[in-house]
């Protein structure tokens, strides 16, 4: 029989209670001590050191051999206070409590390269053991038996205990967390949230003033929806979007932020123009500013893909909701797999910081960037849109415009909660409306439907327009299929033997670095640039599988084969090697 529900004898070890108002386990009360029970002792206790139990609190009573039974009990005493994030035990508290590592992800001795999150801004940190232990003992009467005065004597909540209970990696009585909100948003079903605390149907915490916010109409207009989408671009219609669809782009970035719980994942936004001082970093932080009531959560662009993964999961595991990266070098074709897995995963996982531990985490952030002439190329192009500004002057009169609103930030930090609203307004009226877009964006189709379907519906262009100035890597690939092609004719090649063409020749490692290869002189990323590239057509070749051997140190052998002659681009030729195999 389990010890929650039997009665000790008198000289037993009292078994291990968690009693409550609504408590389904048997409480076992212990009696109060008296005087008698010290008669024998040497040293009394002292005052107040026996206690009997509070009746409006929690019960917990420590005994060896009764580890399972009092941490399902200590469960159930924080499970309002503490959440449940992937594998960890989590809190909610205030970003100045975040340790240096979180703050700066890549170089925790940086303090100045990087702008962090206001003092007071909601995070989410994993639960410590000393701090677990603390807060079960403020939130219960943790006890332990005394074999002197046969009693109960009140005690700490052992921190060995905390470390076990953090090492389950699973606590069914505890809510999950998927992310924190700041105001009202979009569930999954397409109803507004607009209540704050705990949203279980989300799974989000929402931390913002309910009257602050107003309600929503039940029934919306077409027409009430385009004034709300009017009243929503107004105060940003004096910058110099380069075409309708940027325009329309940027408007896709707000109704991202406001319905990104509700997507599986969303699109990456990149802010580019042709010269600095035309105002694309101050947009792009207005649509987090709109929707979270703060700046996103600013980072360089990193030198390394480990760098980038350590940067985007550091932000996730604090609740990060908007993520941006600033100042992306000037004329960058910006290729990166690490942030495409990221843009298209519902749930994230890597190694958490400072210990050998993967974690997997739900994904709720949007991803922007900023740079001069940057252009989103291969895979990551189908996964971004484009707010392309161009002010068509020189920089000194760039730098010399006056605005209708000359405190662009002040002014949509007083106005957010019309901004927003209105946002909201035109996600719910075209909810209500039934009308359908056009075919999905494969990978972002709930994206689609409350987001881009809105913004056509409502007469703007399609912002996945933006997409057609995009480079999708063809003609670079082409490129480096052009410059390596002939050197290796009439031969069946390993990712060593390009390498080895590298290293002498700086000329064919750019266009192959051009191509998408991370390192031309380094044969094992050479290796995963081939095998990402088989089968595919660049210029007049296609790259092909030609051997794969087991049990070898250069298992796999590559092939050129060429499509077109150079002297007759239209004629077809699929099929011929170029020279023959060795």
């Amino acid at each position: 029989m389990s010890a929650l529900n039997q009665t000790p004898a008198a000289t037993d070890a009292a078994a291990p209670v968690i009693a409550g108002e609504n408590d389904d386990l048997t409480t076992e009360q212990p009696a109060a001590a008296n005087a008698d029970d010290f008669a024998t002792t040497k040293l009394a206790p002292p005052a107040g050191d026996v206690v009997p139990p509070w009746p409006d609190r929690p019960q917990i009573r420590i005994a060896d051999g009764e580890l399972p039974e009092i941490l399902d009990a200590s469960e159930r005493v924080i499970a309002q206070h503490f959440y449940s994030r992937g594998t960890s035990l989590v809190r909610i508290t205030a970003a100045r409590e975040l340790p240096a590592e979180l703050k700066h992800p890549t170089n925790a001795n940086d303090t100045t390269s990087r702008r962090d999150r206001p003092d007071d801004q909601r995070v989410i940190l994993d639960c410590a053991p000393s701090y677990l232990a603390t807060e079960i003992t403020r939130c219960a009467d943790v006890t332990k038996h005394d074999a002197r005065s046969k009693g109960s004597r009140k005690t700490d909540f052992p921190e060995k205990y905390a470390r076990a209970m953090l090492e389950r990696k699973r606590w069914p009585n505890v809510r999950p967390l998927d992310a924190i909100v700041r105001a009202p948003f979009v569930r999954e079903d397409g109803s507004i949230c607009d209540q704050p605390g705990y949203d279980p149907k989300s799974r989000c915490f929402a931390d913002f003033d309910p009257y602050e916010f107003y309600e929503l109409q039940d029934s919306i207009s077409e027409e009430a929806a385009a004034a709300a989408l009017d009243k929503l671009l107004a105060p940003f219609d004096q910058f110099p979007y380069e075409t309708p669809a940027a325009r329309s782009a940027f408007a896709a970035h707000i109704l991202t932020e406001a319905a990104r719980i509700a997507t599986p994942c969303a699109p990456a936004f990149w802010y580019t123009a042709p010269d600095p001082s035309t105002g694309k970093t101050s947009l792009s932080k207005m649509a987090a500013t709109i929707v979270h009531g703060a700046e996103p959560a600013i980072r360089t662009w990193p030198n390394t893909a480990e760098e980038l993964r350590k940067t985007i999961f550091a932000s996730l595991l604090v609740g990060d909701r908007s993520i941006m990266f600033d100042n992306v070098g000037g004329g960058a074709k910006v290729r990166s797999p690490e942030l495409c897995a990221f843009i298209t995963a519902p749930v994230y996982g890597d190694r958490k910081l400072g210990v050998s531990e993967n974690l997997t985490l739900p994904n709720k952030a949007v991803v922007c960037g900023t740079g001069n002439n940057l252009n989103p190329v291969a895979d990551l192009a189908r996964r971004s849109l484009v707010v392309r500004l161009n002010g068509n002057m020189p920089g000194s009169a760039l730098r010399q415009r006056v605005f209708r609103i000359p405190d662009l930030a002040g002014y949509v930090r007083s106005h957010r909660v019309e901004l927003l609203m209105a946002a909201l307004t035109v996600i719910k009226a075209h909810q209500q409306s039934g009308h359908v877009g056009p075919t999905t964006l494969p990978t972002f189709e709930r994206w689609s439907q409350l987001v881009r379907d809105a913004l056509i519906w409502l007469g703007l262009p399609d912002p996945c327009e933006t997409q057609v100035e995009t480079d999708d890597g063809s003609d670079t690939l082409a490129d480096a299929f052009t410059s390596l092609a002939p050197k290796l004719e009439g031969q069946q090649f390993t990712p060593g033997d390009v390498a080895a063409l590298t290293m002498f020749d700086k000329q064919l490692a750019a266009a192959l670095h051009d191509g998408g290869c991370s390192d031309p002189n380094s044969a094992q990323k050479v290796g995963y640039w081939l095998r990402e590239n088989r089968d595919r057509y660049g210029g007049a070749f296609r790259l092909q599988l030609a051997a794969s051997y087991a049990n070898s140190n250069h298992s796999k052998r590559y092939q050129f084969v060429r499509v077109r002659t150079s002297a007759d681009a239209n004629a077809d030729l699929i099929g011929e090697a170029v020279g023959s195999a060795r």
